[in-house]
């Protein structure tokens, strides 16, 4: 065998490059002397004993070796190996050392080579690899027993690793290289099921060493072969796998139930969740779960999945997925402590009221679900003690819902106190929790029918048995979804020419045309009596054709409301979001003509407008149709979004509120906007550049002389005729002509002066309805801005910052209008009581409040109240600004200080000056 291997090695070191034919008879010579000592195929009866002994450092140089001698005449006929290159390449046998150093030698090949052919060659042998037993032969290498030190065995471990990383990295490797089509072994799909058809069939090969011959294998490397698939490819491309590995545990045929579970337990860390996941997603029967799952709750870390990361800070919205879990997690195989102190911890988070502002819709729900079905299992196993904990928990959780300002929240706290306490009273005489849920919004009833669905449902009974859903045949069907089986196309990409080589460009072209010409082909062999070459098809003119988006439109605006209003989950999503798209446009044309009150109805309703089905730019939309509203019926709207703004706790949500003060404050800045009318023309003395063409007859005229009467000939070289293809009109204007040449030829030595034109502020008339009714609601004592309830007081400083940025936003809008100096007084009082507040963005705000009066109110406007409350604000400002311990220790307010100060100061100076 090393005799051999020398030989070979000394020949390729002298043979430099292979210019003949007997070259190439030589090189398969010693090639087949070295090959004859590979071992046959693993089997049961040579398994334990057939250690393939062949050193894959040297396997790895020789291929290497030969790949350099071949770089440019590789002996293929018909895109196929000669039949000495697959003997040494493609090999049924390989030990794990060999398919690595085979693996690296290929790869680092095929990135280093520019020539097609030599890719050609190597992209045939590469797929040989991947579709023969050579992948099955180096798992079932590496999962030998072994009595090695801990120092091999960790270096083995070491290599498997980057033979994995390999071997999932492949199909990227080439396609970074070839840039054109995948061969379809390569792609990605077929890729991930050909290695899942090797690996089942070593898990199963393995299984029946273990039953039959007493052989423990190394479990350790096929679980290695899951994670890498999982955590690279992605656990999509893991189905098919594990769907084998679940139907084999359930039939549990030769104890390969608990050999698929120790697979499980030697998982990565980092693999578990997505293993998890996939187990109890595609469980369709809940005791299966039981089966499949076993003890693995015993180890640590699939603990710390199934009790924690899963149901804490996971989230699945199937029901099945939930029963799963938790049927697993009450089986008798599972401690019963385990659940009851995963309902506790539930119960915490779920009535936990920052938890309540900060967790999705959808991932409450989920944990609602969780703790339902928990109690549902556990009802008749909870002693005294559990019971009063559990107690106190659901009371102070559904307190903490009936505070929330989300009918949503509410309703799932409602219908999940009234279950869980109904169940803890079941056998006492305690009175029951009832709530009424007759005068509830439609979305509340909707998330309680739903609540109560799930909760009423029993899982467990169906139609199918324990066993059902177990496929045969298993592994033939994954072979035929990956065509190992059946022979594909060796590679689809690369051609190899006699005279060269062609880019894969060239021959997808060169494919595209064949197909065109076989299709021209194909029509012309067809019957030609149905053609006729007077038929020539006319295309229709479809260019004034009504769209069919347009179609969905509403025409008027009561269309658009009942649209609006009715809309649900089951009507047409495209017709609401038609509607919604053309909804700005259709309120600036329609609305100035109709009455205010619909203004408000429409208001009312898009305000508070979910996106119940998918719109593009929703919230724009909704946004800029509230802002249309406004701006067409300022006075009444805004007076309505103040009123709503600071209507009762528990009516809107933080993020309506905030939504209000923006459409108040765009509203503001579009009515104020003035419209740049001032474009620059062009030059006035320039006049338009006129065209003239001879005239292209002669003509006879008569000039009146006053001396007398005069007739002149005049040819058509003296007649100039404008020509009027730019401009028809400018022909027949001859007044606006003969202007335009007596200003041509007149010096002008002064211009007439400009008046700018302007246009009127709209805001000026409706100010005081956007400034007072927002300002004066923090007066009501049971306006949102005075008192808030506990869940309030994580955001009470959000809004009051957006509260204040609206102020300033209509403080600005309300620039040269009569009430901006009374507007500007007030806001720097309300700045005064509130510049000592704890938070630095409310700071900034006040500052921010301080400057949009000085920019907004003109100098001759300047009251002496509001001097003297800006020298006040002077001094306060001067030691926030300082960068020293008096002054703010926000960075963000010592700068915007310092500027303030230097506003103030030029304000009151100039103020100064014009008194004098």
């Amino acid at each position: 065998m090393e005799e051999a291997y020398n030989q070979l090695l000394e020949y390729l070191t002298c043979l430099g490059t292979i210019k003949s034919q007997q070259n190439i008879d030589m090189l398969e010579f010693k090639i087949n002397n070295y090959t004859k000592y590979f071992p046959p195929a693993i089997n049961h009866e040579n398994y334990a004993e057939n250690k393939i002994n062949i050193n894959g450092y040297y396997y790895g140089k020789i291929i290497e070796s030969v790949i350099e001698k071949f770089d440019n005449n590789w002996p293929l006929k018909n895109d196929n190996l000669s039949p000495t290159i697959k003997n040494l390449m493609i090999v049924d046998n390989l030990s794990f050392e060999m398919a690595h150093e085979f693996l690296i030698a290929i790869s680092d090949s095929i990135q280093k080579s520019k020539n097609i052919q030599t890719i050609n060659a190597l992209l045939i042998i590469i797929e040989k690899f991947i579709k023969n037993d050579s992948l099955l032969s180096a798992i079932l290498d590496v999962s030998r027993p072994n009595n090695n030190s801990d120092i091999i065995n960790e270096e083995i471990n070491k290599n498997w690793k980057n033979f994995l990383q390999l071997l999932v990295s492949l199909p990227s490797k080439i396609a970074n290289k070839i840039q054109g089509k995948m061969p379809k072994t390569f792609m990605i799909d077929n890729y991930s099921k050909i290695i899942s058809y090797h690996y089942v069939r070593a898990v199963l090969f393995l299984n029946d060493i273990k039953n039959k011959l007493n052989i423990q294998p190394n479990v350790k490397m096929l679980s290695m072969v899951i994670s890498k698939i999982v955590l690279t490819l992605g656990s999509s491309y893991c189905v098919e796998l594990i769907d084998i590995l679940m139907n084999w545990s359930l039939e549990d045929k030769n104890n390969i139930n608990s050999f698929v579970q120790m697979i499980y337990l030697n998982l990565e860390k980092s693999s578990i969740e997505y293993v998890a996941n996939m187990l109890l997603q595609m469980t369709k029967h809940p005791e299966q779960v039981c089966k499949m799952f076993g003890n693995l709750i015993e180890n640590d870390c699939w603990k710390h999945i199934l009790t924690l990361k899963i149901p804490l800070f996971g989230y699945n919205d199937d029901d099945m997925f939930i029963v799963n879990l938790i049927t697993y997690l009450s089986s008798d195989s599972v401690d019963k402590d385990i659940l009851m102190n995963l309902l506790k911890k539930l119960l915490d988070i779920w009535g936990d009221r920052s938890a309540l502002n900060h967790t999705p819709l959808e991932q409450h729900e989920y944990i609602t679900k969780l703790i339902l079905f928990s109690m549902k299992k556990l009802k008749n196993n909870i002693n005294s003690d559990d019971k009063m904990i559990l107690q106190k928990l659901i009371f102070s959780g559904t307190e903490a819902h009936l505070e929330n300002m989300k009918i949503e929240i509410r309703a799932i706290g409602m219908i999940t106190g009234e279950i869980i306490f109904g169940l803890l009273t079941e056998s006492s005489d305690e009175p029951k929790l009832n709530y009424e849920y007759d005068n509830m919004p439609k979305l509340g009833k909707d998330i309680v029918d739903k609540i109560k669905k799930f909760f009423d449902c029993n899982f467990e009974i169906k139609d199918l048995n324990k066993n059902s859903g177990i496929k045969k045949d298993l592994i033939k069907e994954l072979g035929l979804k990956c065509q190992i089986l059946s022979e594909i196309n060796e590679v689809d990409c690369l051609k190899k020419e006699t005279n060269g080589s062609t880019s894969i460009v060239e021959e997808e072209k060169a494919k595209s045309n064949t197909d065109v010409q076989q299709n021209s082909k194909d029509i012309d062999d067809g019957d030609e009596s149905d053609l006729d070459s007077d038929d020539d098809l006319v295309p229709y003119d479809m260019s004034n054709d009504t769209k069919i988006s347009e179609k969905l439109r509403p025409v008027y605006l009561r269309d658009l409301r009942d649209i609006l209003v009715n809309h649900n989950s089951n009507s047409d999503p495209d017709k609401f979001g038609e509607a919604l798209a053309y909804a700005e446009d259709l309120i600036s044309s329609h609305l100035p003509n109709d009455d205010p009150s619909l203004a408000i109805e429409l208001l009312e309703i898009l305000s508070t407008l979910n996106e119940i089905s998918y719109v593009e730019n929703f919230n724009n939309l909704k946004f800029n149709s509230c802002v249309a509203v406004v701006t067409v019926h300022p006075k009444q709207c805004a007076e309505y979004i103040c009123r709503e703004f600071h209507s009762k706790i528990g009516t809107y949500s933080l993020s309506t509120r905030i939504f209000f003060l923006q459409v108040l404050a765009e509203s503001a800045k579009r009515l104020s906007s003035i419209k740049n009318l001032n474009v620059p023309d062009e030059n006035p003395n320039k006049m338009k550049a006129i065209k003239y063409r001879k005239s292209s007859k002669p003509a006879s005229i008569y000039i009146d002389i006053t001396s007398g009467k005069k007739c002149e000939t005049l040819y058509d070289e003296d007649i100039e005729v404008i020509d009027d293809e730019d401009d028809d009109d400018s022909s027949k204007n001859w007044h606006n002509i003969v202007q335009q040449r007596i200003q041509s030829n007149t010096k002008i030595l002064t211009h007439k002066t400009k008046l700018p034109e302007t246009t009127m502020n709209k805001f000026n008339d409706v100010a005081s309805y956007f400034f007072y009714p927002l300002l004066y609601g923090l007066s009501q004592k049971e306006a949102c801005m005075f008192k808030k309830p506990k869940s309030f007081e994580e955001h009470d400083t959000i809004l009051l910052i957006q509260f204040l940025k609206t102020l300033s936003a209509i403080m600005i809008a309300a620039e040269n209008c009569v009430i901006a100096t009374k507007m500007g007084l007030e806001i720097l009082e309300l700045a005064w009581t509130l510049r000592y507040h704890e938070q630095a963005k409310v700071r900034l705000c006040i500052i921010e409040n301080i400057a949009s009066v000085i920019v907004s109110i003109s100098r001759d406007n300047f009251t002496n109240e509001i001097i003297e409350l800006l020298m006040e604000f002077r001094m306060w400002l001067y030691d926030v600004s300082q960068d020293s311990l008096r002054g703010d220790p926000d960075t963000n307010c010592r700068s915007l200080g310092k500027h303030v100060v230097q506003l103030i100061d030029s304000v009151i100076s100039s103020t100064m000056e014009s008194n004098d």
